[in-house]
C-alpha cells in the first residue's frame, strides 16, 4: 500500500473516532497486529495554531508510530494551511481533513460535511495546504450531504486534481450519520471517479467477511475500520490471515479481552494520569464488554471506578458474577454466546420486522432455484451466504434476492402459506408469477387469500 511517498505493508487503517481514537487505544490495536496507518481524533486547525492544550495533546505522538496522519478540520484556507505546517514540523507523516463529520458544530463553521457541498471552495482551501507542505495531504468524506446530493465522485475528481494524495470515503451520506445501510455502490463510484490515487472505503467494518466483501464490491484500495476495531481489536490481524488464507481465526477469548483491556487502561493511566485516564476509559471498557455476553455487572460497576486497583476489583467481582453463565470449560453456554456482527451492507434484503407480524419469504439463487421460508430461516441462509459460514446446502444454492414476500397476522396463516408454495401446485404457480413478473407483497387479508387461493396437494411437502 502506498500513499505519497510512504509504502507500508497492510492495507487496513484505523478510523478517526473522536474522544476514542487517542494515542492509548492507537498503540493498542498496533500491538495487537495487523495495521500501519492510523489517524487522530479530529482536530480543529484553529486551536493547534494557537496551541491549545487540548489540540497538542490529540496530536501527542510516539516513535512507535511512524505512520499516522494528524486529521485538521475547519474552513479558513489560511488556518487549514497554517495548522498542516504545524503537522509537518511535528514530524508527521501526513495530514487528513475532515470532510465527512456530521456534528452540527463542526458543520456550523463550514467544517467537516459542509465541505462536500461547495466543491470550488474546497478545493481552493486543499491546493493551499498541499502547496504549503511537503508531506501528502488525504481527505476523508461521506457520499454526499443526502440521498439527493452525492457529490463524492465529483469531489474526489477535483481532490486528486489539486494534488491529494489519498481519498477515504464513509459510505453514507451526512443526513444518514451513522444509521442507516452503508451504500457500497456510492464507495464504488468515488473508486470509478479517481485515476491514480488510492481510494478507502469506510462504514461498517465489524468483521473481516465485511472488510473482504467491501474490498470485492467497491474495488477500493484500502479499508478503514473504526468502531469495529472497539468491538474486536484483533480485527486488522484478523482480516489480513482471512483475505491471505481465506479461513476465519478464532474470535478472541474473554480472557484475551481482558489482557488488552489491561493494557489498554494501563497506557491511559500512563498517558492522562490515574484519575483522569480511569474516567476516559470508562467508555471504551463498555466496548469491550458487548463481547462479553452478560454483562450487565460489569457494566454497572464500570461507570464508576477512579483508580487500576478498583479496576481490577470490578473485574474480580463480575467474574464471579459471571460464573453461572459458562460451561465446565469456561467458555459461554450457547444461550448466552453475543451474536454475530454483520455489517449493515451484509444484512439480508428483508423489510424491517413489525409488531405481531408474521412474513413468508421467497428468495431466488443463483443457480435459478427458490429458496421458501419464513423470517428466521431466511435469514440464517443469507447471513450463511454472505459470511461463507453456510451449511453445504447453501453454498450450492447461494441466495441472491428477494422475489417475493407476504405478510401475516398470525404464525399459523404464515405456516399454512409456506407449505401451499413449497407443493407441487403452489410452486408451479409462484414460478409462473416471477417469471410473469407479478410476484406480489400480499397479506392476509380476506379478499386476497381469496383471490391468492392454493389448492394444497395431498402427500409429504417437496422442501428446496
Amino acid at each position: 500500500m502506498r500513499i505519497g511517498p510512504h509504502e507500508f505493508a497492510s492495507n487496513l487503517f484505523l478510523s478517526p473516532l473522536a474522544g476514542y481514537t487517542n494515542l492509548p487505544f492507537r498503540l493498542v490495536v498496533r500491538e495487537v497486529g495487523g495495521l500501519d496507518w492510523v489517524t487522530t481524533d479530529l482536530i480543529n486547525a484553529r486551536s493547534l495554531i494557537e496551541r491549545n492544550h487540548r489540540a497538542l495533546q490529540l496530536a501527542q505522538t510516539c516513535p512507535a508510530e511512524k505512520f499516522l496522519s494528524v486529521q485538521l478540520f475547519g474552513s479558513v484556507p489560511e488556518e487549514m494551511r497554517d495548522a498542516a505546517l504545524i503537522v509537518e514540523s511535528m514530524g508527521i507523516a501526513s495530514v487528513d481533513i475532515n470532510m465527512g463529520c456530521p456534528v452540527k458544530k463542526v458543520v456550523g463553521v463550514g467544517g467537516g460535511s459542509a465541505m462536500m457541498t461547495e466543491l470550488a471552495k474546497t478545493a481552493k482551501l486543499v491546493r493551499g495546504m498541499v502547496d504549503a507542505v511537503k508531506i501528502p495531504v488525504t481527505a476523508k468524506m461521506r457520499l454526499g450531504w443526502d440521498e439527493n446530493n452525492l457529490t463524492a465522485p465529483d469531489l474526489a475528481r477535483v481532490l486528486e486534481e489539486v494534488g491529494v494524495a489519498a481519498i477515504f470515503v464513509h459510505g453514507r451520506t451526512r443526513a444518514q450519520g451513522f444509521s442507516g445501510t452503508v451504500n457500497l455502490a456510492g464507495i464504488r463510484a468515488v473508486v470509478q471517479a479517481v485515476k491514480n490515487i488510492p481510494v478507502i472505503g469506510n462504514g461498517d467494518v465489524t468483521t473481516p467477511e465485511a472488510a473482504k466483501h467491501m474490498f470485492n464490491e467497491t474495488g477500493c484500495a484500502g479499508v478503514s475500520i473504526g468502531r469495529g476495531a472497539f468491538y474486536n481489536p484483533w480485527i486488522f490481524r484478523q482480516t489480513l490471515a482471512y483475505l491471505a488464507t481465506g479461513q476465519l481465526p478464532k474470535e478472541a477469548t474473554y480472557a484475551d479481552r481482558v489482557q488488552v483491556m489491561r493494557r489498554h487502561l494501563d497506557l491511559m493511566i500512563e498517558f492522562f494520569g490515574e484519575d483522569y485516564g480511569c474516567r476516559l476509559f470508562r467508555k471504551p471498557a463498555s466496548w469491550y464488554a458487548k463481547r462479553f455476553g452478560p454483562a450487565k455487572e460489569f457494566k454497572r460497576g464500570v461507570t464508576a471506578f477512579r483508580t487500576r486497583a478498583e479496576f481490577e476489583a470490578l473485574l474480580a467481582s463480575y467474574e464471579k458474577w459471571r460464573a453461572p453463565f459458562l460451561e465446565a470449560d469456561g467458555e459461554l453456554r450457547p444461550q448466552y454466546r453475543p451474536d454475530p456482527l454483520v455489517a449493515s451492507f451484509m444484512l439480508d434484503p428483508l423489510p424491517a420486522p413489525q409488531p405481531g407480524a408474521f412474513f413468508v419469504y421467497v428468495l431466488e439463487c443463483a443457480n435459478g432455484s427458490l429458496y421458501i421460508g419464513q423470517t428466521d430461516d431466511v435469514r440464517r441462509r443469507w447471513h450463511e451466504h454472505v459470511t461463507g459460514r453456510g451449511a453445504e446446502w447453501t453454498r450450492q444454492h447461494p441466495p441472491k434476492k428477494l422475489v417475493h414476500w407476504e405478510q401475516f397476522t398470525s404464525r399459523e396463516a404464515a405456516v399454512r402459506r409456506e407449505h401451499e408454495l413449497k407443493t407441487g401446485f403452489g410452486r408451479e404457480w409462484l414460478k409462473r408469477e416471477i417469471a410473469a413478473g407479478r410476484t406480489r407483497q400480499a397479506g392476509d387479508d380476506p379478499a386476497v387469500l381469496r383471490r391468492e387461493a392454493i389448492p394444497v396437494p395431498k402427500g409429504p411437502v417437496d422442501v428446496w
